[in-house]
C-alpha cells in the first residue's frame, strides 16, 4: 500500500519474515445485500469504513467464503472490488480479493472447467490491478468428481494452480475451503510442489480445526516465508505457537480487538494472557452459536446474518433484512443479547 509503511511481521517462534498485509487480524466481509438481492453497495462501503477505521485489523478481504465467494454473478465483482480499493486506499488498509471463477450451482459443480480458469485469471488480474495486495484463490472443490478419492483431487488442484500460477502476473494466496471433505484436504507433498514452482505462491489460509492436518502442513513451509494464515478461529493460538501468522475468521469482523489481543501477548512472550485471550474467543464464538441455534439445537442463522446483525446493533448501519446467503436475520432479542455478550467480551 502506498503512504503508510507497514512493518514486516517477523514470527518469534520460527524467525519467518511475513508480510503484514498477511499477518495479523484480516477480516473477510460479509456481503449486505438489498431487498431485491443485489449487493448494498452503501451498506458495504459504511462497513467497509468501518472495518478499516479499526486499528485491530490489518488487512480487509472481500469475496471471502462467508461473503458468498461463490454466488457472485461477473458483473457484480468489479463495483464491490472497485469499492474497497477505494476505503482501503483512503484508509491506508491492504485488502485481498477473492478471485475464483464464477460457479452456475451452488454448491454443485463446476460444469465448465475451462472458463473458470479464464474467469479465475482475469479476476484476478483486475483486483491485483486495483491494488490488492493479493488475489486469494480457493482449492477448486467443484471440479472433483464427488465419487473420487483424494489422490484424484490433488490432480486437479495441481493443474488449476499451476495454470493460474503461471499466467497470473502478482501474488497468490491459497485458500484451503473448509466444504474440503478430509479424503480431499491438500496433502503436504501437494503444497509443497505448489511453493517450489511458483514462487508468486506467497501464503494459505486453512479452514478447519485438525491441528494433526495443520502441523503437517506448516512442517513443508519450516525455514521458509511462507505465510500460513489460521482459518479457525478456535485453535489460533495454537497455530501461531507452530508458525501461523495470521488468522482470516468470521469474529475478525465483529470482535477484532480479541484476536489481536492474542497477538500481541503471544509477541510479548506473555502466553498466560494469550490462552486467556484465546479463552474469551472461543466464548464470544460459543454464545454465537447459542444464540443462533434453534429448538432442536440446530444452526438456525447463518454466519453472515450473526455478523452483519452485530454490526448493525453497532450503529453501522441498519443492515437487514436480507441475507447474500440467504440465512435467516436474527430476531430484535437475539441480535440485543449477542450485542451484550460480545460487548462484554470485547472489553474483557
Amino acid at each position: 500500500m502506498p503512504g503508510k509503511k507497514l512493518r514486516p511481521f517477523i514470527h518469534p517462534v520460527t524467525g519467518a519474515i511475513i508480510p503484514p498485509e498477511l499477518a495479523g487480524v484480516i477480516a473477510p466481509m460479509f456481503t449486505p445485500v438489498d431487498r431485491q438481492g443485489r449487493v448494498d453497495l452503501k451498506a458495504l462501503r459504511a462497513y467497509a469504513e468501518y472495518l478499516a477505521a479499526n486499528e485491530a485489523i490489518s488487512t480487509l478481504f472481500i469475496r471471502s467464503g462467508v461473503g458468498g465467494m461463490f454466488t457472485f454473478q461477473e458483473e457484480e465483482i468489479e463495483p464491490v472490488v472497485e469499492l474497497i480499493a477505494e476505503v482501503a486506499k483512503a484508509n491506508e488498509k491492504p485488502f485481498l480479493v477473492g478471485c475464483p471463477g464464477t460457479w452456475s450451482e451452488w454448491p454443485g459443480v463446476i460444469r465448465d472447467a475451462d472458463r473458470f480458469r479464464q474467469e479465475s485469471l482475469r479476476f484476478g488480474e483486475a483486483a491485483l490491478a486495483r491494488g490488492a495486495y493479493a488475489a486469494v484463490y480457493p482449492f477448486p472443490y467443484g471440479l472433483l468428481d464427488p465419487e473420487q478419492g483424494g489422490a484424484d483431487a490433488q490432480a486437479v488442484y495441481l493443474r488449476y494452480f499451476d495454470w493460474v500460477a503461471e499466467r497470473l502476473s502478482g501474488r497468490i494466496v491459497l485458500y484451503h475451503v473448509p466444504q474440503l471433505r478430509p479424503e480431499h484436504w491438500v496433502t503436504p507433498a501437494s503444497l509443497a510442489e505448489l511453493m517450489e514452482r511458483h514462487a508468486n505462491i506467497v501464503g494459505m489460509k486453512v479452514s478447519h480445526g485438525d491441528v494433526s492436518h495443520h502441523l503437517d502442513l506448516m512442517a513443508v513451509i519450516d525455514e521458509t516465508n511462507f505465510a500460513y494464515i489460521c482459518g479457525n478461529e478456535l485453535v489460533f493460538l495454537p497455530l501461531l505457537l507452530m508458525g501461523a501468522c495470521g488468522l482470516i475468521g468470521e469474529g475478525c469482523n465483529a470482535i477484532p480487538e480479541v484476536y489481536r489481543g492474542i497477538i500481541r501477548a503471544f509477541f510479548a512472550g506473555a502466553l498466560a494472557d494469550a490462552r486467556e485471550g484465546q479463552f474469551v474467543a472461543n466464548e464470544a464464538f460459543r454464545v454465537g452459536q447459542e444464540l443462533c441455534r434453534d429448538a432442536t439445537g440446530q444452526a438456525a442463522i447463518a454466519p453472515d446474518s450473526i455478523g452483519l446483525g452485530y454490526l448493525s446493533q453497532q450503529g453501522v448501519y441498519p443492515f437487514g433484512p436480507r441475507l447474500r446467503s440467504g440465512g435467516t436475520w436474527p430476531s430484535k432479542a437475539t441480535l440485543e443479547a449477542l450485542a451484550q455478550a460480545w460487548d462484554q467480551l470485547r472489553g474483557a
